[in-house]
């Protein structure tokens, strides 16, 4: 089969386009003719999961020239921050159009050091999306990776382990970076921590420029943090259009689709 000389190429894309969740039939229009492969490489490339250091390094072979691979074409990336070595600064930089960003992170505050989010930091600017999954409290070196992105607008953090160690949660140290200009926080912010949600709500609450979230999703697991659940509802009280509190310790689900008056 060949491509139709006389089919408009607007309707060879959107014959791609309409393909763009199923991958092994794109990667036989690939193979179709060659001028359906930029269009094919659009939602081929779209989204990106760099898990084990295998996947990556595959990756850096296939494609060793950053600025000359598919890159471009990705809008969501997820990666372990056990992928994260030397080179990172390198094969990052090739992800430019990104705007979901994933990461998880199973290291230790013990063992996770700040450089292994620097080559993240601000990478790249458009990112609107981040969700960070860690195995332990969030560190100043997590902090220090969402405060990067200046128009970040919707937040996740979970986390299913740990040790609660008080409000600030990581022995009272401050985040390093305090950028000039703060991510806008106007989207929807999505918590699930496992070992009290007071960490990541006092922070949220102490960042100078405020937080404004029009939609929150709250699980929590200890009655402690009642009075943080209220700050952080309050202080999104103008913005908020819709609001879902779980307390998974009894099973109480509240649920508010519109906004609180």
């Amino acid at each position: 089969m060949s491509s139709n000389p006389f089919l408009p190429p607007e309707i060879l894309d959107y014959i791609v386009d309409l393909l763009h969740d199923n991958p092994e039939v794109l990667r036989e229009c690939c193979l179709t003719s060659t001028s359906w492969i930029p269009r094919t490489r659009k939602h081929l490339f779209a989204r990106i999961k760099f898990h084990t250091p295998n996947i990556l390094q595959s990756w850096k072979d296939t494609f060793p020239d950053p600025f000359d691979s598919p890159a471009h074409h990705t809008r969501a990336l997820a990666y372990s921050q056990s992928v994260v070595d030397a080179t990172a600064a390198d094969w990052i930089a090739g992800f430019s159009h990104v705007v979901r960003l994933e990461v998880t992170c199973r290291a230790t505050p013990d063992t996770l050091t700040a450089v292994s989010f620097v080559p993240f930091h601000g990478f790249p600017p458009a990112i609107k999306y981040l969700r960070v999954v860690f195995s332990t409290l969030p560190t100043p070196e997590i902090f220090n990776l969402i405060l990067s992105f200046p128009l970040l607008e919707d937040l996740s953090m979970a986390t299913y382990f740990g040790e609660a160690t008080g409000d600030d949660g990581f022995g009272g140290l401050q985040t390093a970076i305090r950028p000039q200009t703060q991510p806008t926080f106007t989207g929807s912010l999505d918590l699930f921590l496992g070992e009290g949600i007071g960490p990541v709500t006092s922070w949220l609450l102490s960042l100078p420029g405020g937080i404004h979230f029009q939609k929150l999703s709250l699980a929590w697991f200890r009655e402690a943090d009642a009075p943080l659940i209220t700050a952080l509802v309050r202080e999104c009280s103008d913005t908020l259009e819709s609001l879902h509190i779980t307390l998974l310790t009894f099973g109480t689900s509240i649920q508010h689709p519109c906004p609180l008056q």
